[in-house]
């Protein structure tokens, strides 16, 4: 029989912590508040039907994909962030429609507003 890995978990002011601490990336639980309703912040589940907490994995999955890769001036870091800030909201608006593609997202939302 496998054992469930046992995996830590963050209430969102330690998670904003961690972040800020390990990676030193600005983050306050606002602002993981904030994301956690818009989209774009780390995974959590939800306990208790009430408290947001953070597995540590997610939390530094989502922290690496801040960072941009290297490069050599700061126009190249626009482009590179812009080109990962565009695939972020795709793939958020795939996660919220069920995994379909952005093609069927607007056919959805056009269907819904007839």
């Amino acid at each position: 029989m496998n054992k469930p890995t046992l995996v830590r978990v963050r209430n969102r002011r330690d998670a904003a912590r961690y972040i800020a601490e390990k990676f030193a990336i600005p983050c306050s639980e606002s602002k993981l508040a904030k994301l956690a309703v818009v989209g774009g912040g780390p995974a959590f589940r939800i306990v208790a039907g009430r408290f947001a907490v953070y597995d540590e994995p997610e939390l530094d999955a989502w922290a690496i994909a801040q960072f941009s890769g290297l490069v050599n001036s700061t126009a190249e870091a626009g482009t590179k962030l812009n080109e990962r800030h565009h695939r972020a909201l795709i793939d958020g608006q795939r996660r919220r429609a069920g995994g379909r593609s952005s093609a069927h997202l607007a056919v959805a939302s056009d269907d819904g507003a007839r």
